[in-house]
């Protein structure tokens, strides 16, 4: 039997939709990396693909963070 799952907490459900928000801005910053063409900057290139490295990277932490089942830390009292 698996072990129960705690209820998540606000700030787990909110590091969830920013994981979420910051895969879409890394599905952005790629398509227009992709669409740049030869008429864009190596300076324009290489902002793209720091933001979509960041936001690809940003985005795997908060889902962690979204999906750790964190043990409660209260004391029961009897």
């Amino acid at each position: 039997m698996p072990p129960k799952q705690a209820k998540k907490h606000i700030l787990q459900k909110i590091s969830g939709v920013a994981a979420v928000l910051c895969f879409i801005a890394m599905i952005v910053c790629g398509v227009l990396l992709a669409f740049a063409g030869e008429d864009a900057s190596k300076v324009y290139k290489a902002s793209m693909l720091a933001s979509t490295l960041f936001f690809f990277m940003v985005s795997a932490v908060l889902r962690i963070m979204a999906t750790t089942n964190l043990p409660s830390f209260k004391f029961d009292e009897k």
